[in-house]
């Protein structure tokens, strides 16, 4: 919302993947019907066994639906996935870079007091946060927090086969002028 973001607020890390995990399986919104509302809350812990290996906890299938179209899905995540426009601020190679394809980005709030990553891959989302006391007169650097993502998303991904997005139907593409972004005229500089 507008509040949101001109205003300031607050979004747990459970949100915000809830969030990412939406663009990460293109537009649909995954997990367990709560209160009366019927709203879909993330899914913690999805079994739990005791030391008998009896079940102590085991959700029924997730639910689904859909929030997004797949094709603003689709075009979010190409902008989180565009490995070129993270280079001026995080170099090249970078920690964002996990060796398939994926969708992230690191910001910092609290004047650099915090920092956190977010990001996917089709099968996994991770969350990174990392902050500073208010006392502290350090900022925390967010290719720092990058590496970390980088290697809890290496952790959570090893074994998986590697799968990328395919194009949903209704995308155009269209050449637009640099650095305008309108429409090519005989006056662009480069399309």
């Amino acid at each position: 919302s507008a509040g949101l973001i001109y205003g300031g607020g607050s979004v747990s890390p459970l949100d915000l993947a809830q969030a990412y995990g939406v663009l990460a399986v293109q537009g649909s919104l995954t997990g367990q019907k709560v209160g009366s509302d019927g709203s879909l809350q993330p899914e913690l812990v999805l079994y739990v066994e005791d030391s008998n290996q009896a079940p102590v906890l085991d959700w029924h299938v997730p639910e689904t639906q859909a929030v997004v179209s797949s094709q603003l899905a689709y075009l979010v995540h190409d902008i989180l996935s565009d490995v070129t426009a993270r280079r001026p601020s995080l170099g090249s190679p970078n920690a964002l870079e996990i060796g398939r394809p994926s969708g992230a980005k690191v910001g910092s709030v609290e004047g650099g007091k915090q920092a956190w990553a977010a990001g996917y891959t089709t099968r996994r989302v991770a969350i990174f946060w990392l902050g500073l006391p208010e006392d502290n007169a350090q900022q925390i650097d967010k290719k720092m927090v990058a590496g970390m993502w980088h290697a809890l998303m290496q952790y959570a991904n090893r074994g998986l086969t590697v799968e990328d997005w395919s194009e949903p139907e209704g995308i155009t593409h269209v050449d637009v002028c640099d650095p305008s972004g309108l429409l090519p005229t005989g006056a662009c500089p480069e399309i």
